[in-house]
């Protein structure tokens, strides 16, 4: 089986700049559990799971402290 039977479609990416919170909204967005990292030019550089979030828990928690108080400047 190829992973093109596999993959969702359109892939979700994330630009490799982007935040833990935008990778996570963008899983929550399109509910999905992983979505892929490009690079500048689109390349697949790498891909983040929901699961990398848990395990980075304190770190997510943190960041969403800071965006209720308006520290955090994010994408939507």
């Amino acid at each position: 089986m190829n992973v093109s039977h596999i993959v969702t479609r359109p892939l979700i990416t994330i630009a490799a700049g982007r935040t833990v919170l935008d990778a996570a909204k963008a899983m929550n967005k399109n509910t999905i559990r992983h979505v892929a990292v490009v690079d500048d030019k689109g390349k697949p550089i790498g891909v983040v799971s929901m699961r990398d979030l848990v395990g980075e828990r304190a770190t997510l928690a943190s960041i969403l402290q800071s965006s209720e108080k308006g520290v955090f400047h994010g994408g939507d």
